[in-house]
């Protein structure tokens, strides 16, 4: 379930998930508490010794199965999941399936539950670094995961791997707030993540920096390709000004280049975009 919710937020994909994953824990939990009757699952042999039943193959087929479902469900959705999230959702799977095998060909222990256990936790591990890294209000990543994805980044850069960044700013942003209250002025900033993650791929990083600015860094090489992007950003506020959906416009001012720096020099970087960003917004207050 965790693995479907992270691919997509629809609840109504998660109700269709339980269904056949809620039928298996119904058929097997029927089949458990009738062991002591049918002894088809296991049973105890007048020494208290524990037996295979001759279903117990049924219980780890079950457990199979939906191992088999969600491997399933992430090889049709690849595409759709962030690229760093590939590797630890196949690795969520790992522990258990590795304690089924071990559970089938050593007879008298059982690992399948220990390893979902080590499974848990490593979700649980995951959720904690994701909510450190992301921003509460707009849902992006936040300052602190920028920063260090930045340092990584300039750290294996190489001639096939170059980048750009782009730090976008909301325009007269404070009057929003000041004219239609702070409520409005969050959903000003939500409403610009959401476009924001409309233009840019699930694999480029899209960062709240700070109040109303945001950072966007880009799998790119050519500075062509990175003036497409600016303009489809540009025309996708546009077309949200022209629906009228909301008591306020979104307007934007832009910085962006190509990262041309020796290593090592993250934060001259993006002081570098912002001061492009505030060269555009100046052209433009004097227009």
């Amino acid at each position: 379930l965790y693995i479907i919710a992270t691919i997509s937020r629809d609840k109504k994909d998660l109700i269709k998930a339980f269904i056949p994953m809620g039928i298996i824990v119904v058929i097997n939990t029927l089949f458990a508490l009738s062991t002591p009757i049918s002894k088809k699952y296991f049973y105890i042999d007048v020494y208290n010794i524990y037996h295979r039943g001759e279903w117990y193959i049924v219980s780890i087929g079950m457990a199979g199965l939906l191992f088999l479902y969600n491997i399933y469900i992430i090889i049709i959705n690849w595409k759709k999941i962030n690229q760093r999230n590939r590797v630890p959702m196949l690795s969520f799977l790992l522990p258990p399936i590795i304690g089924m095998i071990l559970q089938i060909i050593f007879y008298g222990i059982s690992l399948i539950w220990a390893g979902g256990a080590i499974s848990i936790l490593m979700i649980y591990i995951t959720i904690q670094s994701q909510v450190a890294n992301t921003d509460y209000l707009t849902g992006l990543y936040n300052r602190r995961y920028l920063d260090n994805y930045l340092d990584q980044k300039i750290k294996n850069i190489s001639a096939d791997k170059r980048f750009a960044g782009i730090m976008v700013d909301v325009d007269d942003f404070k009057s929003i707030n000041d004219r239609y209250g702070h409520a409005t002025g969050d959903m000003a900033l939500r409403t610009s993540a959401t476009l924001l993650k409309k233009v840019f791929d699930k694999d480029e990083v899209v960062a709240r920096y700070g109040g109303d600015e945001f950072v966007v860094l880009l799998n790119i090489k050519e500075e062509k390709e990175l003036n497409e992007q600016v303009n489809n950003l540009k025309r996708q506020f546009d077309l949200f000004n022209k629906k009228k959906k909301t008591i306020f416009e979104l307007q934007i001012s832009v910085g962006y280049d190509m990262y041309k720096l020796e290593k090592g020099q993250g934060e001259l970087f993006l002081s570098h975009l912002d001061q492009l960003m505030y060269v555009d917004k100046s052209e433009k207050r004097r227009f």
